[in-house]
């Protein structure tokens, strides 16, 4: 995979997401979604899993791996051995493609950003685009709530993960 530069053309047919687990020792701690505050004011901010469209000539696995980097500043190069293809959904002009990732939290510590906030990870490339981690009961609660882009909490009930939500388990 090359990671040093990515190509800006669009393959309008194929999007990723990546549903990012913080682990310590094998023990779940929470997970990494993203919140777009630019596009959307607080009032009506929103989580999402760190996605986005496939470029030109780039696998999933590349896909997956650039929208991490670029969303939350996440290297999934140290988690590869973790990224798993859980789900092919078919939803209109796009398919669309979700992963299983984790993290461990050493690799976490070094996306804190205490100045703005403890909870708030750096973007590598500021697109108003922050990380968060969420624990959960927080996720799960964003999710009952409609505080997750439904799109996205429905790709994570069709894959079965909102079970391994409630109960707080690790997805294998």
């Amino acid at each position: 995979m090359n990671t040093h530069r990515r190509s800006r053309a669009l393959d309008l047919k194929s999007t990723v997401v990546t549903f990012i687990q913080l682990v310590d020792r094998e023990q779940l701690l929470g997970y990494v979604l993203v919140r777009n505050t630019q596009t959307y004011p607080k009032s009506r901010a929103f989580y999402k899993l760190p996605g986005g469209s496939r470029k030109e000539d780039e696998s999933i696995f590349e896909a997956a791996y650039w929208e991490c980097f670029e969303e939350c500043g996440i290297d999934l190069r140290a988690s590869l051995n973790t990224l798993r293809y859980r789900q092919y959904m078919p939803a209109g002009h796009y398919t669309k493609h979700l992963f299983v990732a984790r993290i461990d939290t050493n690799q976490a510590m070094s996306l804190y950003n205490p100045e703005r906030n403890t909870s708030v990870l750096k973007p590598h490339r500021n697109q108003g685009e922050h990380g968060h981690i969420l624990s959960p009961v927080e996720l799960l609660m964003q999710i009952t709530y409609g505080g997750v882009l439904h799109t996205h909490a429905d790709m994570l009930s069709a894959a079965g993960l909102l079970e391994n939500i409630r109960n707080g388990v690790l997805v294998e």
